[in-house]
């Protein structure tokens, strides 16, 4: 297990920030001026939890260009915004994954391959595929990305010059909503992706059923009608994707399920969680604000005492700088109508 370097302080831990740098292409990599290797592999390092650190990395290959980086660091953590080329995703213990993106150089433009086309009143796009992608195109140049494999497009004229793409791909069903008044310079507006979509053709309303992927099979149906340049939401129901809830069973999944349950923002459910006592430390000290749930990867340092159990929330802070929060609990058996165990204490790392 990966253990970051420590310096004492006064009878205390002190815990350096260790970042875990990485990139897709090999080359040499420099920190605050020195040669610290050739990065074809992760490579960990500690660095001083104030000030700044400077990143140089040089291509081995002609296929990208020498990246040069400052990282702002206060208190053991990274300060947004990150340069456009570093990726960075912060995990519990001050442990960062680093990941480097250097500029491409230029090419030629990846070869069409040509798949099929519509014609929209005066106007005509080509599904095509650009190198490893899909896109949707005019004859001379590409639109919007669309999801690889995506077959059965076919549109549903609107008035004043709106149009919906529809189209079923591996994930499920997208319609974008694209703005052809101009037919020299047709543009996309809005787009819905979901696991299945129904279109009634009158007025172009959408029926999406989409999963929220959890452990306890959240779904939910979302009518949707096109007005203006947008897809507005009407209205939005609560369903389960097997039928059902699948209720934990576990303390491990009841935390997920509750953490899971106030991203969602359903509370009533998060709330028969619950004790009675971890309602009332809640209530003074909710959880962080965050995005999606992740397991850790690694034990904490210093865990809670008597919280044997941990997840990580992760927030972002921008396109490419990401907090994860660690959140850790005591669950007791208790049977109730939304599974067999309740959480009865919890604390936010």
């Amino acid at each position: 297990m990966f253990c970051p370097y420590r310096q004492p302080k006064k009878g205390e831990m002190r815990v350096f920030p260790v970042l875990i740098i990485q990139c897709a292409q090999a080359g040499l990599l420099y920190v605050n001026g020195q040669f610290c290797g050739e990065l074809t592999e992760p490579l960990m390092l500690p660095v001083r939890p104030e000030g700044r650190v400077y990143l140089e990395f040089r291509p081995l290959t002609g296929e990208a260009f020498p990246l040069a980086a400052a990282l702002e660091f206060s208190q053991g953590k990274l300060l947004p915004p990150l340069p456009a080329s570093v990726y960075a995703l912060q995990w519990p213990d001050r442990v960062i994954d680093l990941e480097l993106r250097p500029v491409p150089m230029p090419v030629a433009d990846a070869p069409r391959e040509p798949l099929s086309s519509l014609t929209l009143g005066k106007t005509r796009l080509f599904h095509q595929r650009l190198g490893n992608e899909e896109a949707i195109c005019t004859r001379s140049k590409p639109l919007f990305a669309i999801p690889n494999g995506t077959r059965n497009l076919h549109a549903l004229p609107l008035p004043e010059g709106i149009t919906l793409l529809l189209g079923e791909h591996s994930g499920g069903a997208s319609v974008w909503l694209l703005d052809i008044a101009d037919p020299e310079q047709p543009a996309l507006a809005d787009h819905i992706h979901a696991q299945q979509l129904a279109l009634e053709e009158k007025d172009g309303t959408l029926r999406a059923l989409s999963y929220a992927n959890d452990a306890v099979g959240h779904a939910f149906l979302t009518v949707y009608r096109p007005q203006g340049s947008r897809l507005a939401t009407q209205s939005r129901e609560h369903a389960w994707t097997p039928g059902a809830p699948h209720w934990p069973q576990s303390g491990p999944e009841t935390l997920r399920a509750y953490v899971e349950a106030q991203r969602l923002g359903a509370e009533k459910e998060a709330t028969a969680y619950l004790s009675s006592a971890a309602r009332d430390l809640l209530a003074t000290a909710p959880l962080p604000t965050f995005h999606t749930v992740l397991e850790l990867p690694r034990p904490l340092l210093t865990p809670p005492p008597d919280h044997p159990l941990s997840l990580g929330l992760l927030e972002t802070q921008g396109i490419n700088l990401g907090t994860v929060h660690a959140v850790s609990a005591r669950a007791v058996s208790s049977e109730h109508a939304q599974g067999r165990f309740l959480l009865e204490s919890i604390s936010v790392n």
